[in-house]
């Protein structure tokens, strides 16, 4: 929503018009996975609290430094996942993307300037050249790759998946993606690929990625889909597309409702026809945040009189480097790198 510390995990099938999940855990099982998430966050803050309060320090006054203003502060005290659910991929992930830190390509929308720090919960230590595939819906909900299939979700002609089964581990890194159930896995309809795209993290274990605030479609609040690999599971291809190996997190980030109300009334957003859904109501996002944790990034206006000229999105996240996350699509992107520039970047705020 990232050890990623994944402690809590519920496989969904993602249907084009409604989302189907299975019964809910027993209080006996939530109760459990609470004491275990608990237990580890404890450990893990002990042993990580300092470092990254000082590198929080760090990017907070090159934020001041900038002249940015947070208008939206995530609930937790220090802006650090420590403790992040290993969430679904949804069905809309395409393998062999281009490589670019720009993802915008040319959509509509409020300008999004991700800053994600990476670290190594076992080392407390950055995580350096990080491949992050980052991917999202445009303003009005579609996903390149899927125009037809979710803009039929989004009028209600869309078709739904019978419900997975409910989870059953409580411990860590359980409950994840099935690579076998085929109901989560979507052909692509087009290749379009706005919106789409890896980027590495920096030697500090920095990245920067450039885009849209994302907009919204049925069943879902906002969010934005990451898979992590290490810099070793993962290749720039000379056609300037990426070559995947074996992920260590599947996650997704979320933003506050007051900020995207603010959002949904400008230009492009505010001709979504579908009715938004808030965070309390996705399902997602409240297992996220059972425990206390929260995936809301950090945001900072470039200009608080005008959410037009720009935001800045950041959190932290803390990565387990031996964790493999599943894949669950067989699909490649079928353009061609020539049709855009592999390596687009644009300027920070």
């Amino acid at each position: 929503m990232f050890r990623l510390a994944s402690l809590l995990v519920i496989p969904i099938a993602f249907a084009c018009q409604v989302i189907a999940h299975g019964t809910p855990p027993s209080a006996a099982e939530m109760v459990q996975r609470r004491e275990l998430n608990l237990l580890t966050g404890r450990s893990l803050q002990q042993r990580c609290g300092s470092a990254l309060a000082k590198r929080k320090a760090k990017r907070m006054h090159r934020r001041a430094e900038a002249g940015l203003t947070t208008l939206n502060k995530r609930e937790s005290n220090d802006s650090v996942c420590i403790l992040t659910p290993e969430v679904t991929q949804g069905p809309y992930h395409i393998l062999g993307e281009l490589v670019r830190q720009n993802i915008t390509q040319g959509q509509a929308g409020v300008p999004l300037e991700l800053n994600v720090d990476f670290f190594d919960i076992d080392t407390c230590e950055p995580v350096p050249r990080v491949w992050v595939d980052g991917w999202q819906c445009n303003a009005t909900g579609v996903y390149s790759g899927y125009e037809v299939a979710s803009a039929a979700s989004n009028n209600g002609s869309g078709s739904s998946f019978p419900p997975l089964p409910s989870p059953t581990g409580t411990g860590a890194y359980t409950d994840v993606d099935d690579p076998n159930n085929p109901m989560v896995i979507v052909k692509p309809g087009d290749n379009e690929n706005f919106l789409r795209g890896i980027w590495q993290t920096d030697d500090n274990g920095e990245l920067t990625m450039h885009s849209i605030v994302p907009g919204w479609y049925s069943g879902r609040s906002v969010h934005f889909h990451i898979k992590v690999y290490t810099e070793g599971n993962g290749s720039l291809a000379d056609n300037g597309t990426f070559v995947a190996g074996s992920a260590v997190h599947t996650g997704q980030f979320f933003f506050a409702d007051d900020f995207i109300e603010k959002v949904g009334n400008t230009t492009s957003y505010n001709t979504n026809p579908v009715e938004r859904v808030y965070n309390n109501d996705d399902i997602w996002y409240n297992y996220q945040n059972a425990w206390g944790y929260t995936a809301n990034m950090d945001i900072a206006f470039k200009d608080e009189d005008n959410i037009t000229a720009g935001v800045v999105g950041s959190i932290s996240l803390g990565l387990n480097l031996t964790f493999a996350s599943p894949e669950l699509t067989p699909y490649y992107w079928g353009g061609n790198s020539s049709d855009l520039s592999a390596t687009e970047t644009a300027s920070a705020f």
